[in-house]
């Protein structure tokens, strides 16, 4: 009995439950009233008037604190991406695959795919097409540089814009050499 005393979500009835997650998953009232079978017509009032309801705001704040991603995992991340490397990616052909069990095992690595179909005509009138694959992947400087932000190692708060090339090669020399 206590524990249903403390989880807000189990206060409500099953439909405002159902917005209450679908709200969660879309960040959009309206959309999570109508599928969890408010009045299609009535959807945007509907929506407007759960999120005035306290003991609903409160469901949504228990979930997305539940949802929301640990100190440590965000650690985890930013240090995978940071070890990120494009070899997971590539074939011994010099390809780009994202196919291959390490490709498949390194996804959450990539920041934007971008697929191209080029199809061209030879002079016989044969038809090719080509399939182009471009990756990125999320930034390793940012994750490292995040990372040591995290760890107090370095501090963010220098304005280099009136110091000359010269000026900031020195000091980071110096922090690099702190940082041994």
């Amino acid at each position: 009995m206590e524990s249903q005393q403390s989880d807000p979500v189990s206060k409500l009835n099953d439909k405002q439950r159902l917005f209450v997650y679908l709200y969660c998953q879309y960040r959009n009232a309206s959309r999570a009233a109508r599928e969890a079978g408010y009045s299609e017509v009535r959807s945007d009032q509907a929506g407007y008037q759960l999120l005035r309801n306290s003991e609903v705001l409160a469901a949504i704040s228990h979930v997305m604190a539940q949802m929301a991603m640990s100190k440590g995992e965000c650690l985890g991340r930013m240090t995978s991406f940071g070890r990120g490397t494009i070899d997971y990616f590539m074939t011994d052909e010099g390809e780009i695959t994202l196919s291959s069990e390490d490709a498949k095992n390194n996804r959450d690595l990539i920041r934007k795919v971008r697929q191209r179909k080029i199809v061209r005509t030879t002079p016989a009138g044969d038809k090719i097409e080509e399939t182009q694959i471009e990756i990125e992947l999320h930034d390793a400087k940012d994750a490292v540089d995040k990372l040591l932000q995290i760890h107090s190692r370095i501090k963010v708060n220098i304005d280099l814009s009136s110091l000359t090339d010269e000026q900031v090669d020195d000091l980071l020399n110096k922090a690099l050499t702190k940082l041994d």
